[in-house]
């Protein structure tokens, strides 16, 4: 970031004194203050959607996950960050899942079958 960019952000949208970002702040506490502010603002969007979803969901939304009402620059670094492994666990998981849900549907069948033949 240029020095007129970090003046923006601090002088400008945190509110830091101009005197104080010229004179009395060394470089160190300029990068904590900009990845500070950083992240309190994202936690802010994050809060946003997440009550959002929350409330959708609540109404009957058919909305599945927060990403499906807004997505941020976050999100999209953090899908490029999975890596091959986390893809293979997800589809193994799928397939327990998938197996379980088989298992459950012939349990429910099987008794639904004897339930059928004590009544006969």
């Amino acid at each position: 970031m240029s020095a007129h960019g970090a003046y923006e952000l601090l002088v400008g949208q945190i509110g830091i004194d101009r005197q104080e970002f010229l004179y009395g702040l060394a470089l160190w506490e300029i990068r904590s203050i900009i990845r500070g502010y950083r992240k309190r603002e994202r936690t802010a969007w994050e809060t946003a959607r997440w009550q959002t979803f929350l409330i959708l969901t609540a109404m009957g939304s058919k909305v599945s996950q927060p990403t499906d009402l807004a997505e941020f620059p976050w999100d999209a670094r953090h899908r490029r960050q999975q890596t091959e492994e986390d893809m293979r666990q997800a589809e193994r998981l799928k397939a327990e899942i998938e197996e379980f849900n088989r298992q459950q549907r012939e349990k429910k069948a099987a008794e639904a079958a004897a339930e059928n033949e004590q009544k006969i």
